[in-house]
């Protein structure tokens, strides 16, 4: 099995205005949407994506919440490593602690 593209569509780097359906067909449907959410991070989050919908006051640099109401599920996105921002030391540190994304659901 050849190793996966990445970015996950190839090039540069995956452009804010990306939607699921652009996605590598490797990435599994169910991850699209927080991988998505959680890639927003490197420049600023997503209002919405799909049904979900940025918790207010949820954002901080390095990570924020998003919420869909219809199902009560919460997906969580956490920023990866960004050494070149000013909190890359924290991105670094954050390295040693296995942190990509979360999904909750009641």
């Amino acid at each position: 099995m050849d190793a996966p593209e990445i970015p996950f569509m190839g090039g540069e780097g995956v452009p804010i205005s990306t939607t699921p359906s652009e996605l590598a067909g490797w990435v599994e449907e169910q991850d699209k949407i927080p991988l998505l959410l959680a890639l927003s991070l490197y420049n600023v989050p997503k209002e919405s994506l799909g049904t979900f919908t940025l918790i207010p006051n949820s954002f901080k640099e390095r990570y924020a919440a998003w919420f869909d109401e219809s199902t009560g599920v919460c997906i969580i996105g956490c920023r990866g490593t960004s050494p070149t921002k000013s909190s890359g030391r924290l991105d670094l540190q954050d390295d040693k602690v296995r942190t990509t994304f979360i999904l909750f659901s009641n």
